[in-house]
């Protein structure tokens, strides 16, 4: 019996060790179990926490790269209110310093901006481009002629909004040029853009922009309305190409207004990019006094267009900013450094502009005194064929090589020497 009850009590011993050993293991899993969910949680917030720290570190690199965009001094205000300084040291007339840009902001009513003080109108794709962006030295022969009474700074109030896959701006603007005696200009602008497609691999912009100077400029020699340009590889101030009326005290031919408008595109795939505009533009006449001519005056109009593109080689994707409507700079994957082997970012682009500014070349008008005048504009015609070799060291350093071959057809205007 002894023997029997000393089995039954080693045999129950062993199984409440066995018992309390699963007991313990199953603590134990529980216990893991529980640490792990724990570190899950902490994992996730701290990926939380990271993204939160990236999206303000991108927000402040946006704000840095706007600021170096406008190529002043910008700030907030509160929080609704934002500002805009930009001093203009070189190629003034007397050499002196002067405002270029100056205006606030109002942005409480989001995503609405209302601008108040001496800002620039929105003219195209072309001019919202940041300078610091473009792919090419200068900017384009096509847009420039026709943008050109409407580009300068000037004293205005403008709206403008922007979503994600759209933009607006318009506004009116008034002043005089080079600070001339005569009445000021007045004129009004307005763009408009979409962007069905727009993500960082793809995107795809449709716009459209027209300016209207209301009021030209007027001072004792006529009108000021003028359409010109450079070449698109700028050597010194010689305008290949343009077109005024030909206004004078002699023959009373004034500007009744000036027009512009034209449509944009831009598409991107990756690191292929395509853009273009084209522009239709002119200016109407009147004889000042009426009677100075026995007929009317003919209305001139003008046109040109650009398309342009490139590849990037070493892969990375030009960026297109919609609170511009506009391309914003190319970011190297990998920045040019010797010791890691960074190579920079590597781009290959053309271009080809077009502008024409005769009109009504060959149009004479004899005023009541039998005075033969000439009444339309042998502005010129000009074609532009750049090609860009671009090498993007970093973010803020581009070494940019253009070769560019210009042609120009000119009908020699009365008393006038022949560019060749």
């Amino acid at each position: 019996m002894s023997i029997r009850r000393g089995t039954r009590f080693i045999a129950t011993t062993i199984v409440l060790l066995l018992s309390a050993t699963q007991v313990q293991a199953q603590a134990t899993d529980s216990d893991i179990e529980t640490r792990i969910f724990e570190l899950e949680q902490q994992l996730i917030l701290l990926k939380r926490q990271l993204e939160t720290q990236v999206k303000q570190a991108q927000q402040a690199a946006e704000k840095a790269a706007a600021s170096a965009d406008a190529g002043g001094v910008t700030g907030k205000i509160e929080n609704d209110w934002q500002y805009l300084l930009m001093l203009d040291s070189g190629g003034a007339p007397d050499n002196n310093a002067f405002l270029y840009e100056g205006l606030i902001s109002y942005v409480g009513l989001r995503p609405l901006a209302i601008n108040l003080g001496r800002h620039k109108a929105a003219t195209g794709f072309n001019e919202r481009s940041s300078s610091n962006d473009i792919s090419f030295i200068e900017r384009s022969l096509g847009h420039n002629v026709a943008s050109g009474p409407f580009t300068p700074p000037a004293n205005g109030l403008s709206v403008n909004a922007h979503g994600e896959q759209w933009y607006v701006d318009t506004g009116v603007w008034y002043g005089d040029i080079n600070d001339d005696a005569g009445d000021d200009f007045l004129y009004w602008n307005g763009r408009t853009a979409f962007a069905p497609i727009n993500d960082k691999r793809a995107m795809l912009h449709l716009g459209a922009h027209a300016s209207w100077m209301i009021e030209p400029q007027q001072v004792a020699a006529g009108t000021t309305v003028t359409w010109r340009d450079r070449p698109e590889l700028t050597v010194d101030g010689t305008r290949w190409v343009s077109a005024a009326s030909n206004t004078g005290p002699a023959n009373g031919i004034r500007n009744d207004d000036a027009w512009s408008y034209g449509l944009e595109a831009a598409t991107k795939y990756e690191s292929v990019w395509l853009n273009g505009e084209i522009n239709w533009f002119g200016m109407d006449q009147l004889s000042d006094p009426a009677e100075h001519f026995a007929g009317s005056l003919p209305n001139l109009e003008y046109m040109g267009y650009y398309i342009q593109g490139s590849w990037i080689i070493t892969g990375e994707s030009k960026g297109y900013k919609m609170s511009k409507a506009a391309w914003s700079g190319v970011r190297p994957a990998e920045p040019f450094n010797l010791g890691r082997g960074g190579l920079g970012a590597w781009e290959l682009a053309f271009r080809y502009s077009y502008v024409d500014l005769d009109d009504e070349a060959n149009t004479f008008i004899n005023d009541n005194n039998g005075t033969s005048w000439l009444v339309g504009t042998r502005g010129g015609k000009e074609t532009n064929f750049t090609l860009g070799v671009n090498w993007h060291v970093n973010t803020y350093i581009r070494f940019m090589f253009n070769p560019d071959f210009p042609d120009r057809s000119h009908v020699q205007r009365p008393g006038e020497a022949i560019l060749i």
